[in-house]
């Protein structure tokens, strides 16, 4: 099986149930093996063919089995779907201006696509030798169809998300949108990060992108050490393109290739498309603008309530301090009234006869003592002392 699946495509699975339809024996695990190390092993001997009675199965809906092509294979056409065969369109005589950046960097891709293809054409010419290109080639061939050939968008957001084979269509149908855009009154512009282009008119604007749509499928890969084959999953591109009409805020609306109705045939619709999108735009606008204006207004309100909190917090605050000062105020009237008892009680002590160790610092002592009783007071600044009528 491990020889079979790489030559013909076909999972072991499949494989068995054929031999099993056909009535073909099917050697044990282990047969080749035995026959490659030089083990004498019998051949099972075929069997006549017998009509088997078929049973009626009950129908279901069919299982989705990825398909399993190799490199560079188209996927196959289903009978009850069949693919498309949309025409490439030649190529516009003007290209908008817009888009040069973004022709520029798929032109350098797919040249880097097409060095890739060189490279691995020779090399599996030549196996075990290197390919002689002094050109800068990154990637691999085998991974580059793994992506599904995709050109663009593949690690960021890009305007278009396009094949190798069918980049040019879709890089022609975006401007045809672009022309027809600007016909209409629409400024053609690319978004600040370069992932979109914008299609813009007074405040509102639009959004545009191609995609190419891609069907998973899968190729097998045998191990060069232990021959082992394993499946990888890989992108196939169909060709199906899809333009997406893109509003402010959420919302957009997909068209999509059909068979028979290419995008290029249905530009009314698209510009329909683009009309309802921008009224849905210019509505988002004004609905943020009042959702803007609704919260200015109530964050006016939180500030001036906040300004009278703060005011009333400012005067409760001056009222806690006005009161701690005149309990203090109070508290020092006190002190310096004792003060003055004090001295005056000393006074009246050296009157009654007491006697002063040295007189002249007794005289500078009471005079500081009085000033210290007299700065303490405060009373004296509200209310004077009351002026005593001359004997």
């Amino acid at each position: 099986m491990s020889r079979l699946e790489p030559k013909y495509g076909i999972p072991g699975a499949a494989i068995r149930k054929l031999c099993d339809k056909l009535q073909v024996p099917v050697p044990p695990r282990g047969h080749w093996m035995q026959l490659e190390s030089g083990y004498s092993v019998t051949q099972p001997p075929l069997l006549e063919m017998v009509e088997r009675e078929t049973r009626a199965k009950k129908v279901g809906r069919p299982r989705k089995v990825p398909p399993n092509l190799d490199d560079g294979a188209q996927l196959p056409e289903r009978p009850s779907e069949p693919q498309p065969a949309f025409v490439e369109l030649p190529e516009p005589k003007h290209w908008h201006a817009v888009l040069s950046k973004v022709r520029s960097e798929l032109e350098a891709e797919a040249k880097n696509a097409a060095q890739l293809k060189t490279k691995h054409d020779w090399e599996q010419a030549h196996p075990g030798r290197q390919y002689p290109s002094r050109e800068r080639i990154w990637g691999g061939w085998e991974y580059f169809c793994d992506a599904g050939q995709l050109l663009g968008g593949r690690h960021r957001k890009s305007p278009v998300r396009l094949s190798l084979k069918h980049y040019r269509r879709g890089l022609a149908i975006l401007n045809m949108l672009c022309e027809r855009a600007e016909k209409e009154g629409y400024e053609v512009r690319t978004s600040d990060d370069g992932s979109r282009i914008q299609f813009a008119k007074a405040q509102a604007h639009i959004a545009v992108r191609v995609s190419e749509k891609f069907e998973v499928g899968s190729r097998s890969e045998v191990n060069s050490w232990d021959k082992s084959t394993r499946q990888i999953r890989r992108l196939l591109p169909t060709g199906r393109l899809a333009v997406f009409v893109e509003q402010q805020g959420l919302g957009h609306t997909e068209v999509v290739d059909r068979p028979g109705q290419p995008l290029q045939d249905r530009m009314e619709e698209i510009a329909r498309a683009m009309a309802r999108r921008y009224e849905c735009s210019q509505a988002a606008i004004a609905r943020w603008a009042e959702q803007k204006r609704v919260y200015a207004e109530q964050q006016a309100c939180r500030e001036e309530e906040e300004k009278k909190r703060k005011e009333v917090e400012r005067l409760a605050e001056e009222e806690r301090a006005r009161r701690v000062a005149l309990v203090a105020e109070a508290e020092n009237w006190q002190r310096a009234d004792l003060l003055r008892r004090y001295v005056a009680s000393l006074d009246a002590r050296v009157e009654s006869g007491g006697q002063l160790a040295n007189a002249d610092e007794y005289e500078r002592w009471r005079a500081w003592a009085l000033q210290v009783a007299q700065e303490m007071d405060a009373s004296l600044a509200r209310v004077g002392s009351p002026i005593r009528p001359d004997s």
